[in-house]
């Protein structure tokens, strides 16, 4: 059944993927052109996005610019929230409502702002969930840590990332039914999602298991292949279109069967 979710949501974006280009694009590159616009009006490049903590240039510009570098990640964070909710929000609404978008999906009468209340809402519930469930998965795997060298050092810390990344996205989905409900206009509670998505739970984890191997393979295939080149970056942004869209094909997937009773075969 967990296939059976991640398949159909590939059909869904990939048999109406000008519709999904176009829910997507518009809003992406006006995403892009604003934040272009800040970090210029801030007398800041790009890379200052970039920048790590204890870096040579990040000390700095801790001294010199450390304001501007923090309004300007600040918005770009914003920017890229308020994005992709009017990306979910349209997407869900063409599948589930089958409202069509034009060149540029619509803002005007779009729950967009309740949408991206929601969405925080789920991340500090997500926050929560992470902390705890961090700290125990912390606990279970430090003997594992103690011999091996680097290398196994490097395994376990990519296990660990899998498990908890699965973990948390299964609750995503089970509490996130209230994201396409609340985009087309009927709310529900989280205690509703969770409940509604009871009988699929096992192939909601199955589904999120799948979607974590198929957007690592991919973004290792690419790196293997290219390495660090144009063509590189270009297919790596692809592949996080693809798993964005895929994301709210899921959910918008889950909200039809469960609730409005489709059939996903």
């Amino acid at each position: 059944m967990g296939w059976q979710l991640v398949q159909h949501s590939f059909v869904l974006l990939f048999r109406n993927l000008v519709d999904a280009l176009k829910v997507s694009v518009g809003p992406t590159v006006i995403g892009i052109a604003a934040v272009l616009a800040v970090l210029w009006a801030l007398g800041l490049p790009l890379s200052a996005l970039q920048m790590q903590p204890g870096g040579q240039m990040m000390g700095q510009m801790d001294r010199e610019m450390a304001g501007a570098v923090l309004t300007g990640s600040l918005f770009a964070l914003l920017v890229v929230v308020l994005v992709s909710s009017w990306v979910a929000v349209s997407w869900h609404r063409f599948v589930l409502l089958e409202e069509y978008p034009g060149l540029l999906p619509a803002l005007s009468g779009r729950p967009i702002l309740g949408y991206l209340g929601r969405v925080i809402l789920l991340t500090l519930v997500m926050i929560l969930i992470a902390i705890p469930l961090g700290f125990v998965a912390g606990l279970v795997i430090m003997p594992f840590m103690g011999g091996g060298g680097a290398k196994n050092v490097i395994i376990i810390g990519a296990i660990y990332a899998i498990v908890i990344g699965a973990i948390l996205s299964w609750f995503w989905l089970r509490f996130g039914l209230v994201l396409p409900a609340r985009a087309i206009g009927k709310p529900m509670g989280m205690g509703d999602s969770w409940r509604a998505t009871g009988q699929l739970s096992g192939a909601i984890l199955g589904a999120t298991l799948i979607l974590m191997v198929i957007n690592f393979g991919a973004g290792l295939v690419v790196d293997l292949l290219f390495g660090a080149t144009t063509l590189a970056t270009i297919l790596n942004i692809a592949v996080s279109w693809v798993s964005l869209m895929l994301g709210i094909s899921i959910l918008t997937t889950l909200y039809g069967h469960l609730v409005e009773g489709r059939s996903i075969d």
